[in-house]
């Protein structure tokens, strides 16, 4: 699955794939899910916007959610000339969160449906490896404890 990633500093996306920069231009990332009698066919929950080098907070946004960044310019004729990116949020991390592209809001509610399935098996194995790292690093300290412990003794 190609993803493209996007930089996040302090909780908040530096990066985003769509974005119109003009003043007349109107933007907006938000969570998607169908509804046929919403505009477009979605119901949208627009993500806080964040201020400054920074477009928008990550708080809540989790693995397997769909998504619609809306980057639309208005003429000065007032003719609205609309551009949408839409993928699902496949990692959120501090520094970056990963994103799959896909060709239109059902592509991305079918892909969502594929991550959120095999989120639970990914969840073990991540608990699984960090239970080995921190039991790993438990035997480190009692063998620190152990080698302090016999030089007071000396």
């Amino acid at each position: 699955m190609d993803t493209k990633k996007c930089r996040v500093e302090h909780g908040a996306m530096v990066e985003v794939p769509a974005y119109e920069t003009h003043a007349r231009g109107t933007n907006w990332l938000a969570k998607i899910s169908p509804n046929p009698s919403a505009p477009g066919g979605l119901d949208r929950d627009f993500v806080e916007r964040a201020r400054g080098k920074y477009y928008y907070m990550i708080t809540d946004l989790k693995p397997g959610t769909p998504i619609e960044f809306g980057a639309d310019y208005t003429s000065s004729g007032g003719k609205r000339h609309p551009s949408r990116w839409y993928g699902v949020v496949v990692r959120v991390g501090d520094d970056a969160i990963d994103l799959a592209p896909t060709e239109g809001a059902d592509e991305a509610f079918a892909l969502a449906e594929e991550i959120q399935a095999a989120a639970p098996a990914d969840r073990r194995t991540a608990l699984k490896e960090e239970r080995a790292a921190l039991v790993a690093r438990l035997a480190e300290i009692d063998a620190e404890l152990t080698e302090l412990t016999d030089l007071k003794e000396d």
